[in-house]
């Protein structure tokens, strides 16, 4: 049976009920809507007299609000509930709207836009919460370049990157502004861009160092066979992923994230097709994405890391993924890094990372082959025929860069120093 159509507002009353509670007093009740179509909001009132109980509810209904409605929970499209300083009830900027408002409009387009990865708007919101301790409260109106400009350089010298980060952030959100008219330009891109520091080249290890670790992590993992009662413990898992690291130079989430189908046994390849992310409110899960689109790519593998996919394969007979726990949960890379740090502590090795690896197989491919194909295995983009910029400066150690030599070009050229042979 549909409701029956209460007026609008406090009065009339429409029907108001009464009842004796267990205390004594009569308890007045009615519903009313604010709206026409709108929804019932029960109002009540007591007092000791039934009388005065009806007249003090027509006294409340009188002065009557619509309650505020409870804020919906909103979602981004991987299903992680957005956090209230990220949602805002407007729809446009204003020369009066918060920095936090404006902020939170702008993440509606992020969370919104199916290209932006999962991990990547985890990462805008710790940005923008750096920036909404500082600004969160300021009208857009108010924002002064001379102040950003300070505010963004004193930022940068105890976080550079944090710096480099709120400024992209504070300028997209502010270009947002200028569409919308509330303001006439983006005073953001008045302020200085913040230089990134010289990047120094990576220290790796030589083949030898390799095998030295190798050695190292064999000793340890034997050491603590059956430790805690375990059938098998983290260091296990370590061992391989040592050797699986060395031999193809993935990112570790790539590897712990690799699926039976991803390793094709026979031909001794494997093809990075995705990766495990770790966001706040979902936990680890497996996203069928890499990090880049040059990140799709196929391996092949070198026996020793082939052999150590196929114990781990056989050892935790997980349905789906080569890698996982006794209870079928994927490995997370911080349990990784744990067991890596104690094996090499108070070792002449305990500078190394596991990230290192990945440089370490970078040099070792470039000195033996060149750097195309050191890009093409940790799957760097290649704008050019010799390689990736991104590979030769960041992963490319400094330990395995050969010695430039021109010294007979320009002994040719400029011959002896005449001056210091006649003896003047």
């Amino acid at each position: 049976m549909a409701n029956r159509i209460l007026p609008v507002g406090g009065s009339p009353f429409g029907k108001v009920s009464t009842r004796l509670l267990p205390n004594g007093n009569f308890q007045a009740k009615a519903r009313i809507r604010f709206e026409e179509g709108g929804r019932l909001y029960p109002f009540t009132a007591q007092d000791a007299d039934e009388d005065l109980a009806v007249q003090a509810l027509k006294t409340k209904l009188l002065s009557a609000t619509e309650p505020a409605a409870k804020p919906r929970r909103r979602v981004d499209l991987d299903g992680v509930q957005i956090a209230e300083e990220f949602t805002t009830e407007i729809h446009r900027t204003r020369p009066n709207t918060l920095v936090r408002d404006a902020v939170a409009l702008w993440f509606q387009s992020v969370d919104s836009d199916p290209l932006r990865r999962a991990q990547t708007r985890d990462a805008y919101r710790q940005v923008a919460l750096i920036l909404l301790a500082k600004y969160g409260h300021k009208e857009i109106q108010q924002l002064d370049a001379g102040d950003l400009k300070r505010y963004f350089t004193s930022l940068s010298h105890s976080q550079p990157s944090a710096a480099r980060r709120v400024r992209w952030m504070l300028k997209h959100v502010v270009a947002d502004s200028v569409l919308d008219k509330a303001l006439s330009h983006n005073i953001v891109a008045e302020t200085p861009t913040i230089p990134r520091a010289a990047q120094e080249p990576p220290e790796v290890l030589s083949a030898g160092d390799f095998q030295h670790m190798r050695q190292l992590v064999f000793a340890w993992r034997t050491a603590r066979a059956g430790v805690g009662g375990a059938q098998r413990d983290r260091s296990f898992v370590l061992t391989d992923v040592v050797e699986i690291l060395g031999g193809t130079g993935l990112r570790i989430n790539e590897l712990l994230g690799l699926r039976h189908r991803d390793v094709d046994y026979v031909n001794r390849t494997v093809s990075v097709c995705g990766t495990l992310v770790e966001l706040k409110g979902l936990g680890l899960h497996y996203q069928a994405a890499t990090k880049t689109m040059a990140g799709k790519r196929t391996i092949t593998l070198p026996k020793f890391a082939l052999d150590a996919l196929s114990r781990q394969a056989a050892l935790n007979g997980h349905p789906e993924y080569v890698f996982s726990t006794g209870t079928g949960n994927f490995v997370n890379s911080h349990n990784i890094g744990r067991s890596w740090r104690a094996a090499r502590l108070g070792t002449s090795l305990d500078w190394v990372e596991m990230k290192t690896l990945r440089a370490c197989v970078a040099s070792w491919i470039e000195e033996e082959d060149d750097l195309a194909a050191a890009s093409a295995q940790l799957g760097h983009a290649l704008p050019y025929i010799e390689g990736s910029k991104v590979t030769a400066k960041y992963y490319i150690g400094r330990k395995r860069r050969r010695v430039v030599d021109n010294s007979a070009i320009l002994s040719d050229l400029l011959g002896p120093n005449v001056a210091n042979e006649s003896g003047d």
